[in-house]
């Protein structure tokens, strides 16, 4: 496994980002296990929706991973959320 650190200072945290061939190991923490739902394939674009845990969370990915995947409805997925920011607005 290659993994880089950053240990330079920013809000106090260490980054580390860790990548393995094979088994795919992943950093990110938040991994939920769902079901998909519904596929729209586009031209392009694939919109994806996953059931977790009876919530709906969609993922829009290149029609070709989607193809590559042979994502099709019904196949057990995990939903790998790795994002910088998740804002929330009410009204």
């Amino acid at each position: 496994m290659s993994c880089m650190q950053d240990n330079s200072p920013r809000r106090g945290r260490t980054l580390r980002l860790c990548a393995e061939i094979g088994d795919m190991k992943l950093s990110a923490r938040n991994q939920l296990p769902g079901t998909v739902e519904r596929i729209f394939l586009g031209d392009i674009m694939a919109r994806v929706v996953v059931n977790v845990g009876g919530n709906a969370i969609e993922s829009v990915i290149t029609r070709q991973s989607a193809e590559d995947l042979g994502l099709k409805e019904g196949d057990t997925v995990t939903v790998v959320i790795k994002s910088t920011a998740v804002m929330v607005q009410k009204g």
